[in-house]
């Protein structure tokens, strides 16, 4: 085992070693021809280029869904052999994680938690605040081009817009549903 001079923490290949040192020194010698951003590797180099290309190289040989990360990939296989023990009340979906039922709910409730210390701006999960502070840094801000006439609200990308719409069909379904039931009994 080699150990990092600068925090003790120890690898097990010099290479990594020296990977691991480009943090210290924020060295970041690979950049990204499209839009500039600088990496300390060229694994996380390649990893960002999939952001612009949309390249979907790995692929679930159960279901045919494609990642841009093996590790996502990888997480995704797990869903397939994992009992899904937290059930939705709103749309009968299935978890195996209650977090994650709970983030989940949280989209029919449209509670919004996670606020953005720059803008009165809040989302329902820490990864759409990640989203939206990166889109909004520095002044090339990222035009909301796509529109969904049901909630007035605006997205980056046509993929966002349809997951929105697909989610208020299913949701006002759910709803419809709760309110016949209701009415039977």
């Amino acid at each position: 085992m080699i150990s990092c001079s600068m925090c003790s923490k120890k690898f097990k290949a010099k290479w990594v070693l020296n990977q691991h040192l480009k943090r210290h020194t924020n060295e970041k010698p690979h950049k990204c021809n499209i839009c500039g951003k600088e990496f300390a590797t060229s694994s996380e180099l390649n990893r960002h280029i999939r952001i612009h290309t949309g390249e979907r190289p790995y692929n679930c040989h159960l279901c045919n869904v494609s990642f841009k990360q093996a590790s996502a990939r990888n997480q995704h296989l797990r869903t397939h052999f994992e009992e899904k023990s937290f059930c939705c009340l709103f749309c009968n979906s299935s978890f195996k994680r209650k977090f994650v039922l709970e983030q989940h709910i949280r989209l029919h409730l449209q509670e919004r938690f996670y606020h953005c210390s720059s803008c009165p701006k809040a989302f329902q999960t820490s990864q759409q605040l990640r989203d939206h502070r990166t889109r909004s840094r520095g002044s090339n801000k990222t035009v909301l081009r796509h529109h969904c006439i049901f909630c007035d609200s605006n997205f980056f990308s046509e993929k966002g817009l349809m997951d929105r719409t697909i989610f208020l069909d299913t949701f006002k379904k759910s709803l419809t549903l709760v309110i016949i039931v209701k009415r039977i009994l």
